[in-house]
């Protein structure tokens, strides 16, 4: 049974990993039969469209969400319906909506934006109107801007939205213990177990593997084409970090077993 949900990936700043996790949230989400659509709403950085460029694949097409045409493109997709000039490029795309669930990358440190276009938009009574729940993810790092943009976007949303915060483990590389205190330690995370978000982690891809994917952006959808050795470390991330992503139960969007919707 489908779980209607849209996912925003959100970041205080560029390179906590948060293409990294919204390429791995489709895959894994592909993989459990989901219709999914992804879209990148970066429009100086695109990578989550770069490594989605297929148009047999279900590309994940650019859209800036922040605009008010891409907030009206993004609320049209979401009531099932493509503008034209998605539906004539991505037809493969346009035959998923209505979708399932919905990824959107937005631009890092776009946060104030963002809630700018929620407000606008009321996107998030919108949402529900057409069947989905909101999921915000936070991507962190060990420093202290994540905590920063989420105590910002706790205070604008509150228990109206989901949320998932995912800990990079690039940045605990060293194997530190208490790489993750300023956020262990932290009131914000106090708040978004009371809302009862959940914390899970992106396990750390090899830097080599990661290079070999980026050269001919190669998803995690298409593994077969990466030399072997990259091929058995990058299926090793995509099992351990889907099973983090299937920890968070429903929150995600993943499908409801049919005995838990009976």
């Amino acid at each position: 049974m489908s779980n209607k949900t849209v996912n925003i990936i959100n970041g205080a700043k560029g390179g906590t990993g948060k293409t990294l996790f919204a390429r791995l949230l489709y895959a894994t989400l592909d993989n459990a039969g989901s219709k999914v659509i992804g879209i990148d709403s970066d429009q100086e950085n695109p990578e989550f469209s770069s490594f989605h460029a297929d148009p047999d694949q279900f590309a994940v097409p650019t859209m800036d969400c922040l605009s008010l045409d891409g907030g009206k493109n993004l609320v049209t997709m979401l009531s099932g319906e493509v503008a034209t000039s998605v539906a004539s490029r991505l037809p493969t795309l346009a035959r998923r909506c209505p979708a399932d669930v919905v990824i959107l990358d937005m631009p890092a440190a776009s946060s104030t934006r963002l809630r700018e276009q929620i407000d606008v938009f009321d996107l998030i009574p919108a949402c529900g109107e057409m069947g989905y729940g909101v999921t915000i993810i936070s991507v962190i790092s060990t420093s202290y801007a994540p905590i920063e943009s989420i105590s910002r976007m706790l205070d604008f949303c509150g228990d109206t939205v989901r949320w998932v915060v995912v800990k990079n483990q690039y940045f605990a590389s060293d194997g530190l213990k208490d790489a993750f205190s300023l956020w262990d330690e932290s009131k914000e995370r106090k708040r978004v177990k009371k809302y009862g978000g959940v914390e899970i982690e992106l396990p750390r891809l090899a830097d080599t593997t990661f290079k070999a994917m980026q050269a001919n952006y190669t998803p995690f959808t298409a593994l077969d084409s990466l030399p072997l050795g990259d091929k058995l470390l990058a299926r090793s991330f995509v099992r351990r970090g889907s099973a983090q992503i299937e920890a968070t139960g429903q929150l995600l969007g993943l499908p409801v077993p049919v005995a838990e919707a009976v």
